[in-house]
């Protein structure tokens, strides 16, 4: 069962709704130039976003949500959102109160808010959806198992170790690789940028953000080209080289290992995601 109570009812157009064991799927439209106070909502749920986009305001800082933008709220997270002119299309996953506590046991960060750009998790929610508009009597056991898996991607692609007491020159090299990822970095020119031996920062930078400087790289470039390839029409070897892959063979043989799929499939997904849809599907908990 759902909570109903709420601090703010979800707003927005209901395009289509349906409930599984564990969660409850929704689609909605928000028209523009929409703005909402501080509000919050019983229930922790996932935003995907599937067309438009919007500016998320909550702590720390403001951010910015395009297609594909994959938003994790914690029951109860204050927030608000802010509309452009273009109005925005949502899936709002929610989580049934009664499997939140067995999710809060096999991850600890599902009281954090988090948000992730594309790549594994974008993929798991284009499948989620595709499995949500086209149902069939399998489609409950589908959606709760994928929407179990997306969680746990979200929930993986937070660091789970501690930057308490982090040595400036980390911040300074997460910073470097963050912003020039598609550059030819080696991890002896960012050490050389901070300062620091090699051998320090990977030791370092592994234990405090439980993955090597390798794959947080090729996780950023990833994520640029999912998002590349989900809103914009350029070629794919444009988008593998503007992302910092040395060519297209290199760039779909990561993308398939992080993605679990190519980026010609990940562009079709996006696009059958993004085509007009028969308006709403009644949700047949709520009769």
């Amino acid at each position: 069962m759902f909570s109903d109570a709420s601090v703010v009812p979800f707003s927005g157009k209901t395009l289509r709704s349906h409930s599984t064991a564990g969660f409850r799927l929704t689609e909605k439209l928000f028209g523009p130039d929409l703005r909402n106070r501080n509000h919050a909502h019983a229930n922790a749920y996932v935003e995907v976003i599937l067309e438009g986009g919007y500016t998320l305001s909550r702590h720390p800082r403001p951010q910015t949500c395009r297609p594909w933008t994959i938003v994790y709220h914690p029951a109860g997270e204050v927030h608000s959102h802010s509309v452009p002119l273009a109005g925005v299309r949502i899936l709002i996953v929610e989580i049934a109160p009664q499997a939140l506590p067995w999710i809060r046991e096999c991850c600890r960060c599902a009281e954090d808010s988090l948000t992730l750009e594309g790549g594994g998790p974008g993929w798991l929610a284009a499948r989620l959806y595709r499995e949500f508009i086209h149902s069939d009597e399998n489609s409950p056991l589908i959606v709760e198992a994928l929407a179990l898996e997306l969680l746990a991607d979200i929930f993986r692609g937070k660091p789970q170790g501690s930057l308490k007491g982090a040595p400036e020159w980390l911040y300074h090299a997460d910073e470097l690789i963050r912003t020039r990822f598609a550059e030819r970095l080696t991890l002896a020119a960012i050490a050389r940028e901070v300062g620091i031996h090699p051998v320090n920062l990977a030791q370092e930078y592994r234990r405090r953000y439980q993955r090597t400087v390798g794959h947080q790289i090729r996780k950023l470039r990833i994520e640029y080209a999912s998002k590349q390839i989900s809103e914009t029409n350029l070629a794919l070897i444009d988008i593998a080289l503007s992302s910092g892959f040395s060519d297209q063979s290199h760039f779909t043989v990561a993308f398939k290992n992080f993605t679990g799929t190519t980026p010609s499939a990940y562009r079709y997904m996006c696009r059958e995601t993004n085509r007009p849809k028969t308006p709403l599907i009644e949700d047949d908990s709520r009769k």
